[in-house]
């Protein structure tokens, strides 16, 4: 099985390696818990290791993406500049916001009209298919969480097994999800059409709140439901410290 790696060492020893090449990963986490960092982390290494990199904002305008990730020294825009790695904007159209944020080459007009959005996603996949390399393809979307919020859960749900499908064949996808956002019935659903879900949540130890992390499916785990603490640290990103 040929594998992705996420870039974070002790992640893909829980994992096994990394993630199966095409799959589609599940990545939970609620507010607070910095699932955007992570997402950032694993794009950022699958590119600067010579991979394709697609990142799928709908919960801020891309200046500010690019913002959070150089705070981090991720200058994701040399990538962007190799057309190594796309920025697609979901965001600035959903607000009309185009007074004042610099036009984007990838955006969605109608970001909030579910038919729009599977057109564009369609436009992109033949852009990386005719440019698909050895690497292989990662993407994430930023968030599955605003795209309930825009069109609802059902829709959701057939924009996600759109993209596990149409992309399986070039690499990964990673969904970046708020659970208390949806019915459990739609988790459920979402959990068992991906090949990997991680959570995020916040615990506590002796009452201190700890960011923690669990793997709660994968293909080739070596543990699995066994937290880990986390921390976002700047100029270093998202670090795995010991067991719990």
């Amino acid at each position: 099985m040929r594998i992705i790696s996420t870039g974070i060492r002790e992640l893909d020893e829980v994992l096994g390696g990394g993630f199966p090449r095409n799959s589609s990963i599940l990545l939970l986490g609620d507010i607070g818990t910095d699932p955007e960092a992570l997402a950032f982390e694993m794009l950022y290494s699958h590119v600067k290791e010579g991979g394709q990199g697609l990142l799928s904002v709908f919960d801020y305008p891309p200046s500010e993406v690019r913002e959070k990730m150089e705070k981090f020294g991720w200058n994701i825009k040399h990538f962007e500049e190799k057309n190594e790695f796309i920025l697609a904007d979901f965001y600035t159209h959903a607000f009309s916001l185009e007074k004042f944020y610099k036009p984007e080459k990838y955006y969605c007009k109608r970001p909030t009209d579910y038919s729009y959005i599977t057109n564009y996603y369609n436009t992109i996949w033949q852009e990386l298919l005719e440019k698909s390399e050895e690497g292989g393809y990662l993407g994430v979307v930023l968030s599955l969480t605003t795209v309930v919020q825009w069109c609802g859960e059902n829709e959701a749900l057939k924009l996600a097994y759109l993209m596990a499908t149409k992309y399986r064949p070039l690499g990964c996808t990673i969904f970046v999800l708020n659970p208390s956002a949806v019915k459990d019935s739609t988790l459920a659903m979402l959990g068992s059409r991906s090949e990997v879900v991680i959570k995020l949540f916040i615990g506590e130890s002796e009452r201190v709140p700890e960011k923690k992390i669990v793997v709660l499916k994968a293909s080739l785990p070596r543990w699995l439901n066994k937290p880990l603490l986390y921390t976002v640290l700047p100029e270093r990103g998202f670090f795995i410290g010991e067991s719990i």
